[in-house]
C-alpha cells in the first residue's frame, strides 16, 4: 500500500528532502532489512512487532557475504546479516546484529508489542492502527508479519493464507560443551552437511557460539531436519487445515511416541553427533 506519486522526479525530491515515511509490519528478520533498507534510502521509518523485546530463538541460515550483490545496500545488508563471511549463522545471531543496527539508526522507530489491528488507506498515506489504539501513517505500508499476516489480509484479500509447505522442520541448537568430546567436530571439519533420509533430510551446520567464539569446545552444533512424514500428525493436531498453516506444532502437544520413533530414525541413518541423544 502507498500513496500515488505522480511522477518518478517528484518521488525522488520528495525523498531527498526526508518527507517521506513507511511504516514496517513486522520485526523479523525480513522487517529488519525492510527498514534498514528504506531508511539507508532516505526514508522515515517506524517498524512495528506484536512480540515483546525480548530476543527470540530460530533456525540455523546460509548467508553469504555480499560479493555477489550488485547495489550498495543488498551488498550492505548481507555483509551485515553474515557478520561479513560466508558461514552458517544462528538465526538470533542475525537478529541481533540486524537489531543493533535499526537502534542505533535516528531515521528507525522500533517499537515492540505493537500488535496491528486495522489497516487502511486514503489518497494521502496508509496507516495501521494498534491495539492500544495508536495510528501510525506512512506514504509506504509493508507488511513483514509471517504466516498469520494482518497485512496480507488487507493487501491480498484475495489469499489472505498461508499454503502448507508440505513439511516441518525440526531445529535444535547446542553449545559444543554439551557434547561429549569424543562427539565433538574436529576444526578441519565441514561447516556444511547435507544427510539425506527417506522423504526427509537433515541439515547439520557448525557455528559459532553466542560469544562469537569458533575456539573447539565454543561452538555450537545445529541441527535442521526437514521432514514431510508428519504432515497427518500436524492435520491431527490442528496445526494444518487442507492446504492452510493454522499455527506452529508446540512442543507440549508432540506425542511421546513420535519422539521416541524421530530418535530411533536419526540413530539409524545419521552419525554422531548429529543424531546425539542430549
Amino acid at each position: 500500500m502507498r500513496k500515488n506519486f505522480r511522477n518518478k522526479s517528484i518521488n525522488d525530491t520528495f525523498i531527498k528532502e526526508g518527507n517521506c515515511s513507511a511504516v514496517v509490519v513486522g520485526a523479523s528478520l525480513s522487517g529488519l532489512m525492510t527498514g534498514i533498507a528504506l531508511s539507508t534510502a532516505g526514508l522515515k521509518v517506524t517498524i512495528l512487532e506484536r512480540a515483546g523485546a525480548k530476543p527470540r530463538s530460530g533456525a540455523v541460515l546460509q548467508v553469504e557475504s555480499g560479493e555477489i550483490d550488485r547495489t550498495k545496500t543488498a551488498k550492505f545488508l548481507r555483509e551485515l546479516a553474515s557478520g561479513g563471511i560466508r558461514s552458517a549463522e544462528a538465526w538470533s545471531s542475525i537478529q541481533f546484529r540486524l537489531r543493533k543496527e535499526v537502534e542505533a539508526d535516528s531515521r528507525i522507530d522500533l517499537r515492540y508489542d505493537a500488535r496491528v489491528q486495522t489497516v487502511n488507506q486514503d489518497d494521502n498515506s496508509a496507516w495501521v492502527v494498534s491495539d492500544k489504539g495508536e495510528t501510525f501513517h506512512g506514504d509506504i505500508l509493508i507488511g513483514a508479519d509471517g504466516h498469520r499476516s494482518i497485512m496480507r489480509r488487507y493487501v491480498s484479500p484475495h489469499k489472505p493464507n498461508a499454503t502448507f509447505a508440505g513439511y516441518l522442520i525440526w531445529v535444535a541448537i547446542v553449545d559444543e560443551k554439551d557434547i561429549p568430546e569424543k562427539h565433538r567436530p574436529s576444526l578441519n571439519a565441514p561447516k556444511f552437511t547435507m544427510l539425506d533420509g527417506i522423504g526427509d533430510f537433515l541439515l547439520g551446520s557448525i557455528i559459532a557460539g553466542a560469544d562469537g567464539s569458533t575456539a573447539l569446545g565454543d561452538r555450537r552444533l545445529g541441527w535442521a531436519w526437514y521432514d514431510n512424514t508428519q504432515n497427518d500428525l500436524l492435520r491431527r493436531l490442528g496445526c494444518v487445515e487442507g492446504d492452510v498453516v493454522q499455527h506452529s506444532l508446540y512442543a507440549p502437544d508432540i506425542p511421546e511416541q513420535t519422539l521416541i520413533e524421530l530418535a530411533e530414525k536419526a540413530s539409524d541413518r545419521w552419525a554422531q553427533p548429529w543424531f546425539l541423544k542430549i
